[in-house]
């Protein structure tokens, strides 16, 4: 990886840097290094929100939304996991999506937590995970319920859309990683970013400029790029995905989830199962969008906006359940 990477971020005029932004490098229980960043909110502060991005995202990617939440009276801190984005990458192709337990994302997010503790930034913490970062979330949420105030997912990885047989799929991932294949891409697999793929038909976004923006800032900073996960990846984060769909019990903290009605990527029936089972959850389904909520259209971001106000309001203003599409 190289350092300067690691060491900055890239804004650009096509996705300005928000304002007042404090680099900030961690490094892992386990000696992983990793890129993140904070911003101070807008005026005075209502407390500070962690973003646990999707697979194969970077901090550059949120550039628009974290100014957004700055506006909205929160403080911002965000990281690129091990393995992608500015972060440590783990295997000597930087472009494989790469990690060996699916718990190992657990020494990222206490590197991020306790480098919030340290930095004493506004107090509560709140939550976003997107995706892979919404199963670790969750899975936060459960081990930790006292950490988080609220939280608020969207398209949360608790089981896989996208390919049409995932107990088959894990089943064979999980053989071919015994026979020592587990550092390989998955099968038809390679280093080219999905960001890369036609904009028509792509299973992430209907909103033309938003995933054009995203292709440039690959394109202006090739080295965040990443590709396929491996096969190890795959076997150990189905393994996780059953486990954390199991955790609901104990979740206790205030839980908003999002995600498309007919999301390609992630399973929606699985995330509104799970949250059927919260004792405070909310789940709503937008219709005309796919899997990147927050790089979607502007229509389906006023949707995600009002129902993020509603929920972080004290007390609620209006039930949740009148924003479901």
């Amino acid at each position: 990886m190289p350092q300067e990477v690691l060491s900055r971020l890239f804004g650009a005029e096509f996705n300005p840097e928000p304002h007042g932004t404090v680099l900030a490098i961690l490094t892992t229980a386990d000696g992983v290094r990793l890129r993140g960043a904070f911003w101070p909110a807008h005026g005075i502060a209502r407390g500070t929100l962690l973003i646990l991005q999707g697979r194969s995202e970077a901090v550059e990617k949120y550039f628009e939304t974290i100014a957004e939440w700055q506006g909205r009276g929160f403080a911002v801190f965000a990281f690129d996991w091990r393995g992608q984005g500015g972060s440590e990458r783990l295997l000597a192709d930087p472009r494989k999506g790469h990690v060996r337990a699916f718990s190992d994302y657990h020494y990222d997010l206490e590197a991020a937590l306790n480098w919030l503790r340290t930095s004493e930034v506004p107090r509560p913490y709140f939550g976003f995970g997107h995706s892979m970062g919404g199963a670790i979330l969750i899975d936060a949420l459960a081990r930790h319920p006292d950490v988080f105030a609220r939280a608020v997912t969207t398209a949360p990885m608790l089981d896989i859309s996208l390919v049409p047989h995932p107990r088959m799929a894990e089943t064979l991932a999980r053989a071919l990683t015994r026979l020592g294949m587990g550092e390989r891409f998955v099968p038809g697999g390679n280093d080219t970013p999905a960001l890369f793929k036609p904009f028509a038909n792509n299973i992430l976004t209907r909103d033309a400029r938003r995933h054009a923006r995203s292709r440039q800032i690959l394109e202006a900073i090739p080295s965040i790029g990443l590709g396929d996960p491996t096969i190890q990846w795959v076997a150990t984060s189905f393994q996780a995905m059953r486990r954390i769909s199991r955790v609901a019990s104990r979740v206790s903290t205030p839980l908003l989830g999002l995600a498309s009605a007919h999301d390609r990527v992630t399973s929606t029936l699985a995330a509104q199962a799970f949250f059927d089972a919260l004792p405070h959850g909310e789940f709503l389904t937008l219709a005309d969008c796919e899997h990147e909520i927050l790089i979607e259209t502007n229509t389906t971001r006023a949707w995600f906006w009002r129902a993020f106000d509603a929920f972080m309001a004290e007390p609620a203003v209006t039930p949740l359940l009148a924003f479901q599409e």
